[in-house]
Protein backbone atom coordinates (compact mmCIF):
# COMPACT_ATOMS: atom_id res chain seq x y z
CA UNK A 1 0.00 0.00 0.00
CA UNK A 2 0.92 3.23 -0.59
CA UNK A 3 2.59 4.79 2.53
CA UNK A 4 1.50 7.99 1.91
CA UNK A 5 -2.15 7.06 2.36
CA UNK A 6 -1.55 4.96 5.45
CA UNK A 7 0.70 6.59 8.02
CA UNK A 8 0.26 8.99 10.49
CA UNK A 9 2.97 11.19 11.85
CA UNK A 10 4.34 9.90 14.77
CA UNK A 11 2.72 13.60 16.72
CA UNK A 12 -0.31 12.63 15.79
CA UNK A 13 -0.74 8.93 17.24
CA UNK A 14 -1.40 10.29 20.88
CA UNK A 15 -4.58 12.08 19.13
CA UNK A 16 -6.06 8.75 18.40
CA UNK A 17 -7.74 6.51 21.39
CA UNK A 18 -7.96 3.56 19.34
CA UNK A 19 -6.47 2.47 15.88
CA UNK A 20 -7.25 3.80 12.96
CA UNK A 21 -10.02 6.00 13.90
CA UNK A 22 -10.23 9.51 15.84
CA UNK A 23 -12.33 12.45 16.16
CA UNK A 24 -9.52 15.84 16.70
CA UNK A 25 -9.87 19.34 16.64
CA UNK A 26 -7.34 21.63 14.62
CA UNK A 27 -5.68 18.38 13.21
CA UNK A 28 -3.64 19.58 10.09
CA UNK A 29 -3.52 18.19 6.44
CA UNK A 30 -2.63 15.19 6.38
CA UNK A 31 -2.22 12.53 3.01
CA UNK A 32 -4.67 10.36 3.80
CA UNK A 33 -7.96 9.82 1.49
CA UNK A 34 -10.13 12.14 1.53
CA UNK A 35 -12.71 13.30 -0.50
CA UNK A 36 -10.93 15.94 -2.66
CA UNK A 37 -9.17 12.41 -3.51
CA UNK A 38 -11.82 10.68 -4.78
CA UNK A 39 -13.18 13.41 -6.85
CA UNK A 40 -9.41 12.59 -8.61
CA UNK A 41 -9.98 9.13 -8.49
CA UNK A 42 -13.52 9.95 -10.55
CA UNK A 43 -11.41 11.34 -13.13
CA UNK A 44 -9.06 8.14 -13.41
CA UNK A 45 -6.78 6.28 -11.09
CA UNK A 46 -3.76 7.80 -13.13
CA UNK A 47 -4.89 10.87 -12.23
CA UNK A 48 -4.74 10.50 -8.93
CA UNK A 49 -1.54 8.57 -9.09
CA UNK A 50 0.35 11.43 -10.77
CA UNK A 51 -1.28 14.02 -8.10
CA UNK A 52 0.58 11.99 -4.89
CA UNK A 53 3.97 13.25 -6.58
CA UNK A 54 2.73 16.93 -7.45
CA UNK A 55 2.64 19.61 -4.82
CA UNK A 56 -0.38 21.62 -4.25
CA UNK A 57 -0.41 24.93 -6.50
CA UNK A 58 -0.94 28.40 -5.09
CA UNK A 59 -4.29 29.31 -4.55
CA UNK A 60 -6.21 31.36 -6.94
CA UNK A 61 -7.72 34.55 -5.87
CA UNK A 62 -11.05 32.66 -5.57
CA UNK A 63 -9.87 30.25 -3.18
CA UNK A 64 -7.98 32.86 -1.13
CA UNK A 65 -11.48 35.02 -0.58
CA UNK A 66 -13.24 31.10 -0.03
CA UNK A 67 -10.92 30.13 2.78
CA UNK A 68 -10.44 33.68 4.54
CA UNK A 69 -14.70 33.70 4.33
CA UNK A 70 -14.19 30.30 6.41
CA UNK A 71 -11.74 31.61 8.97
CA UNK A 72 -13.29 34.56 9.36
CA UNK A 73 -17.00 32.56 9.88
CA UNK A 74 -15.79 29.96 11.32
CA UNK A 75 -12.74 30.51 13.66
CA UNK A 76 -13.72 34.60 13.97
CA UNK A 77 -10.86 34.28 16.95
CA UNK A 78 -7.93 33.14 15.00
CA UNK A 79 -8.41 36.07 12.12
CA UNK A 80 -5.83 38.07 13.50
CA UNK A 81 -3.41 35.16 13.24
CA UNK A 82 -4.43 34.12 9.60
CA UNK A 83 -5.61 37.48 7.78
CA UNK A 84 -4.18 40.51 7.50
CA UNK A 85 -5.48 43.20 5.51
CA UNK A 86 -3.11 44.10 2.37
CA UNK A 87 -2.05 48.27 2.75
CA UNK A 88 -2.17 49.76 -0.68
CA UNK A 89 1.33 50.68 -1.64
CA UNK A 90 0.36 52.19 -4.49
CA UNK A 91 0.87 52.09 -8.05
CA UNK A 92 2.99 48.53 -8.50
CA UNK A 93 4.68 49.75 -12.10
CA UNK A 94 6.92 51.45 -9.55
CA UNK A 95 9.82 49.58 -8.34
CA UNK A 96 10.19 51.55 -5.20
CA UNK A 97 6.34 50.51 -4.34
CA UNK A 98 7.11 47.30 -5.86
CA UNK A 99 9.77 46.50 -3.01
CA UNK A 100 7.62 48.45 -0.23
CA UNK A 101 5.31 45.42 -0.95
CA UNK A 102 7.58 42.59 -0.53
CA UNK A 103 8.74 44.16 2.65
CA UNK A 104 5.43 44.20 3.99
CA UNK A 105 4.82 40.97 3.29
CA UNK A 106 7.61 39.23 4.65
CA UNK A 107 7.23 41.15 7.67
CA UNK A 108 3.60 41.84 8.44
CA UNK A 109 2.24 39.98 6.31
CA UNK A 110 4.86 36.85 7.12
CA UNK A 111 2.43 33.38 8.21
CA UNK A 112 -1.07 35.03 7.11
CA UNK A 113 -2.81 35.48 4.60
CA UNK A 114 -2.74 39.29 2.82
CA UNK A 115 -6.20 40.33 1.59
CA UNK A 116 -6.90 43.38 -0.64
CA UNK A 117 -9.11 45.66 1.41
CA UNK A 118 -11.81 45.01 -0.94
CA UNK A 119 -11.88 41.62 -0.69
CA UNK A 120 -11.39 41.90 2.91
CA UNK A 121 -14.61 44.17 3.09
CA UNK A 122 -16.25 41.27 0.66
CA UNK A 123 -15.39 38.69 3.33
CA UNK A 124 -16.87 40.34 6.30
CA UNK A 125 -20.05 41.26 4.40
CA UNK A 126 -20.62 37.65 3.36
CA UNK A 127 -19.91 36.31 7.43
CA UNK A 128 -22.48 39.27 8.16
CA UNK A 129 -25.40 37.98 5.41
CA UNK A 130 -24.75 34.24 7.28
CA UNK A 131 -24.90 35.38 10.84
CA UNK A 132 -28.22 37.28 9.35
CA UNK A 133 -29.83 34.44 7.71
CA UNK A 134 -32.32 32.36 10.72
CA UNK A 135 -31.18 28.86 10.19
CA UNK A 136 -27.86 29.68 9.21
CA UNK A 137 -27.55 31.96 12.46
CA UNK A 138 -28.91 28.87 14.26
CA UNK A 139 -26.32 26.32 13.17
CA UNK A 140 -23.71 28.44 13.69
CA UNK A 141 -24.52 29.01 17.65
CA UNK A 142 -23.90 26.12 19.06
CA UNK A 143 -20.87 23.42 18.41
CA UNK A 144 -17.11 23.20 17.30
CA UNK A 145 -14.94 24.38 13.92
CA UNK A 146 -12.43 22.60 11.81
CA UNK A 147 -13.16 18.95 13.53
CA UNK A 148 -11.08 16.38 11.63
CA UNK A 149 -12.86 12.26 11.82
CA UNK A 150 -9.71 9.87 10.49
CA UNK A 151 -10.99 6.08 10.27
CA UNK A 152 -9.96 2.84 8.58
CA UNK A 153 -12.57 2.03 5.81
CA UNK A 154 -13.87 -1.03 6.60
CA UNK A 155 -14.81 -2.70 2.83
CA UNK A 156 -10.79 -1.61 1.95
CA UNK A 157 -8.49 -1.11 4.76
CA UNK A 158 -7.86 2.11 3.16
CA UNK A 159 -6.98 5.11 6.20
CA UNK A 160 -9.25 7.59 5.24
CA UNK A 161 -10.05 12.13 6.93
CA UNK A 162 -13.06 14.04 6.55
CA UNK A 163 -12.86 17.98 8.17
CA UNK A 164 -16.40 19.39 9.33
CA UNK A 165 -16.32 23.09 8.70
CA UNK A 166 -18.79 23.04 11.91
CA UNK A 167 -20.04 20.01 14.04
CA UNK A 168 -22.76 20.14 16.13
CA UNK A 169 -22.32 16.65 17.86
CA UNK A 170 -24.50 16.75 20.60
CA UNK A 171 -27.89 17.20 17.96
CA UNK A 172 -25.95 15.38 14.75
CA UNK A 173 -25.83 18.31 12.96
CA UNK A 174 -22.22 18.73 10.45
CA UNK A 175 -22.56 22.07 8.74
CA UNK A 176 -20.89 22.47 5.45
CA UNK A 177 -19.80 26.40 4.69
CA UNK A 178 -19.48 27.39 0.88
CA UNK A 179 -19.28 30.31 -1.22
CA UNK A 180 -20.70 30.68 -4.52
CA UNK A 181 -21.46 32.94 -7.49
CA UNK A 182 -25.53 32.08 -7.09
CA UNK A 183 -27.14 29.96 -4.36
CA UNK A 184 -31.03 30.06 -6.05
CA UNK A 185 -31.83 26.50 -5.98
CA UNK A 186 -31.58 25.67 -9.65
CA UNK A 187 -27.91 26.93 -9.57
CA UNK A 188 -26.95 25.23 -6.16
CA UNK A 189 -28.48 21.89 -7.73
CA UNK A 190 -25.98 22.15 -10.85
CA UNK A 191 -23.28 23.25 -8.58
CA UNK A 192 -23.74 20.33 -5.90
CA UNK A 193 -23.87 17.61 -9.08
CA UNK A 194 -20.44 18.69 -10.58
CA UNK A 195 -18.64 19.07 -7.39
CA UNK A 196 -20.04 15.77 -6.28
CA UNK A 197 -21.20 17.30 -3.21
CA UNK A 198 -23.54 13.64 -3.17
CA UNK A 199 -20.29 12.13 -2.38
CA UNK A 200 -19.02 14.79 0.06
CA UNK A 201 -22.31 14.08 2.22
CA UNK A 202 -22.03 10.16 2.39
CA UNK A 203 -18.00 10.35 2.84
CA UNK A 204 -17.97 12.69 5.30
CA UNK A 205 -21.02 11.51 6.88
CA UNK A 206 -19.69 7.95 7.11
CA UNK A 207 -16.44 9.21 8.66
CA UNK A 208 -18.19 10.81 11.85
CA UNK A 209 -20.46 7.62 12.13
CA UNK A 210 -17.21 5.20 12.07
CA UNK A 211 -16.12 7.33 15.36
CA UNK A 212 -19.49 7.00 16.98
CA UNK A 213 -21.08 10.18 15.92
CA UNK A 214 -24.35 9.93 14.31
CA UNK A 215 -25.03 12.87 11.28
CA UNK A 216 -28.91 13.13 11.24
CA UNK A 217 -28.68 16.44 9.66
CA UNK A 218 -26.04 17.28 6.41
CA UNK A 219 -26.64 21.16 5.91
CA UNK A 220 -24.98 23.17 3.20
CA UNK A 221 -24.85 27.16 4.13
CA UNK A 222 -24.46 28.46 1.05
CA UNK A 223 -23.34 32.52 0.61
CA UNK A 224 -23.21 34.16 -2.87
CA UNK A 225 -20.14 35.97 -2.98
CA UNK A 226 -21.62 39.51 -4.84
CA UNK A 227 -23.91 41.77 -3.41
CA UNK A 228 -26.35 41.19 -1.94
CA UNK A 229 -24.64 38.10 -0.46
CA UNK A 230 -27.66 35.98 -0.26
CA UNK A 231 -27.66 33.04 1.62
CA UNK A 232 -29.32 30.00 1.42
CA UNK A 233 -29.12 26.16 3.25
CA UNK A 234 -29.99 22.96 1.68
CA UNK A 235 -29.73 19.83 2.86
CA UNK A 236 -29.93 16.40 -0.06
CA UNK A 237 -32.58 13.74 -0.75
CA UNK A 238 -32.56 10.16 0.26
CA UNK A 239 -31.65 9.73 -3.24
CA UNK A 240 -28.56 12.00 -3.60
CA UNK A 241 -27.02 11.00 -0.48
CA UNK A 242 -27.69 7.52 -1.67
CA UNK A 243 -25.69 8.11 -4.80
CA UNK A 244 -23.04 9.53 -3.02
CA UNK A 245 -22.36 6.37 -0.84
CA UNK A 246 -22.51 4.28 -4.44
CA UNK A 247 -20.09 6.59 -6.01
CA UNK A 248 -17.85 6.66 -2.56
CA UNK A 249 -17.55 3.18 -1.81
CA UNK A 250 -16.67 2.10 -5.42
CA UNK A 251 -14.40 4.62 -5.79
CA UNK A 252 -12.87 3.44 -2.46
CA UNK A 253 -12.88 -0.38 -3.99
CA UNK A 254 -11.47 0.81 -7.20
CA UNK A 255 -8.40 2.69 -4.78
CA UNK A 256 -7.61 -0.45 -2.89
CA UNK A 257 -7.31 -2.67 -5.44
CA UNK A 258 -4.82 -0.11 -7.78
CA UNK A 259 -2.76 0.25 -4.82
CA UNK A 260 -2.73 -3.82 -4.10
CA UNK A 261 -1.79 -4.28 -8.08
CA UNK A 262 -0.18 -0.98 -8.21
CA UNK A 263 -1.73 -0.72 -11.53
CA UNK A 264 -3.16 2.84 -12.45
CA UNK A 265 -5.08 2.62 -15.70
CA UNK A 266 -6.47 6.14 -16.92
CA UNK A 267 -8.73 6.45 -19.43
CA UNK A 268 -10.33 2.92 -21.74
CA UNK A 269 -7.62 0.83 -22.93
CA UNK A 270 -9.91 0.01 -26.11
CA UNK A 271 -11.31 2.28 -28.87
CA UNK A 272 -14.56 3.93 -27.78
CA UNK A 273 -17.46 5.30 -29.91
CA UNK A 274 -18.27 9.38 -29.31
CA UNK A 275 -21.45 10.52 -29.83
CA UNK A 276 -21.47 14.39 -29.97
CA UNK A 277 -23.82 15.98 -27.29
CA UNK A 278 -27.35 16.91 -28.03
CA UNK A 279 -26.97 20.63 -28.62
CA UNK A 280 -24.43 19.87 -31.16
CA UNK A 281 -27.25 17.73 -33.22
CA UNK A 282 -29.87 19.71 -32.90
CA UNK A 283 -32.96 18.06 -35.22
CA UNK A 284 -33.46 19.19 -38.51
CA UNK A 285 -35.93 22.50 -38.90
CA UNK A 286 -39.13 22.08 -41.58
Amino acid sequence: MHPALVTLPDWAAKFFPSPGKGIVYDLPEEQLISKSGLDVVAQSLLHFHYSLGVLEDDPTPTQIIGRAFHVITLEPDLTDDKIVVLPDHGDMRSSTNRKLREAWLADEGRGRQPLKEVDYNTVIAMRDSVHAHPAARKLMRKGRSEVTAVWTDPATGLRAKARADRLVEMDGVFVDLKSALSAAPDEFRRAAANNRYHVQDAFYSRAFEENGVHISNFVFVVCEKTPPYAVACYQLDDTARMRGEQLYMREMRLLADAIEHDRWPGYSSKVEDLSLPKWATPDEAD
